[in-house]
């Protein structure tokens, strides 16, 4: 488990070329997710999670989120969301269905919110 990892380090932006790259690329590098699962063995990234407290209320907040959200379900990385209101089963019981739906093959699940 990684924590604070910038999105531009998981997600490559593809399909887009010079300024609209740039413009795409600065949007991103500008990103963090709170935590990162990774594979022990390969280290390949197995799903984001982010910890939504009250300033995600906000519009601007929003509109960040919506484009997270957008941008992992693009890249087939299941990003779990959790209020700060969290329990641990509610934790426990969304990264078995997180880990689930990926050994299914259903990585293009939407985020969740907890």
């Amino acid at each position: 488990m990684f924590t604070k990892v910038r999105v531009a380090d998981l997600i490559e932006v593809r399909g887009l070329y010079g300024r609209d790259w740039w413009a795409a690329f600065s949007r991103l590098s500008q990103k963090h997710v709170d935590f990162l699962v990774a594979s022990r063995k390969t280290l390949e990234v197995v799903m984001a999670i982010e910890l939504d407290d009250h300033s995600h209320r906000m519009s601007n907040r929003q509109k960040r989120d919506e484009l997270l959200n957008a941008v992992f379900l693009q890249a087939g990385i299941p990003l779990i969301r959790f209020n700060l209101d969290y329990s641990i089963t509610h934790v426990r019981d969304a990264l078995c269905e997180a880990l689930q739906m990926l050994k299914a093959g259903h990585s293009e699940e939407r985020a969740r919110r907890l």
